[in-house]
């Protein structure tokens, strides 16, 4: 196994639950959403660059993304009322997260 499959399945297969249009029921990063982690993947890049590109999903979540395993509540929310997306997403990070 790859480092960056292990960092991948390290950094989100925890405890707790995340909502975000781009992470899986199962706690994984949609490929589509990060391609690095996928098609884009390669040796020249740096654990700086994955975790960057990591942490832009949770300041910016990409509410369409084209893999279709996201979830989809979350997406629907980010688009069409970021306030409550927000709330369930603060409210999600106090219960799983602390």
């Amino acid at each position: 196994m790859n480092i960056l499959l292990s960092l991948h399945i390290y950094v989100l297969q925890q405890e707790y639950l995340i909502f975000n249009p781009n992470i899986t029921p199962n706690r994984n990063i949609c490929c589509h959403s990060l391609p690095i982690l996928g098609k884009e993947w390669s040796p020249a890049l740096t654990i700086f660059d994955i975790l960057e590109k990591i942490y832009s999903l949770f300041t910016d979540p990409i509410s369409d993304s084209a893999c279709g395993h996201g979830n989809s509540e979350a997406a629907r929310l980010y688009r069409e009322d970021r306030e409550s997306f927000n709330a369930i997403a603060k409210e999600w990070t106090k219960i799983y997260a602390c």
